[in-house]
């Protein structure tokens, strides 16, 4: 056994007895479609505004995503298409093309208590 091979079994031996961290639960609301997942950070009845987008969808294209909404007003998920309306500064910003009318309310709720806050 040479001087190495001393040193990789020690530094193994320290790492066996770590337990690893839990996985985290992502909090907020995203979109996903192409297998990539896009924070929302504003959504209303009319469309959504998604940032940290890496431009993957153009301007004026048409898409199929799934939404999942995780916010203190509600928890809910559905598959939609929208049309992309801007796509500069990291952000997507689409709007709904068909919404259900359970999901279309679901969203509005959520927009009211946004709308009291600001004490008008």
């Amino acid at each position: 056994m040479g001087i190495l091979d001393f040193l990789k079994v020690t530094v193994a031996d320290k790492g066996k007895g770590k337990t690893p961290a839990p996985a985290r639960k992502a909090a907020g609301s995203v979109v996903e479609f192409d297998g990539k997942s896009f924070p929302i950070a504003a959504i209303n009845a009319k469309g959504f505004v998604a940032v940290r987008f890496d431009g993957s969808l153009v301007t004026g294209q048409t898409a199929r995503v799934s939404v999942k909404v995780d916010e203190p007003g509600g928890r809910f998920s559905f598959a939609t298409t929208i049309g992309v309306a801007d796509t500069s500064g990291g952000k997507l910003t689409a709007d709904w093309n068909v919404l259900p009318p359970e999901v279309e309310d679901a969203i509005r709720k959520l927009a009211q208590p946004r709308k009291g806050a600001g004490g008008r």
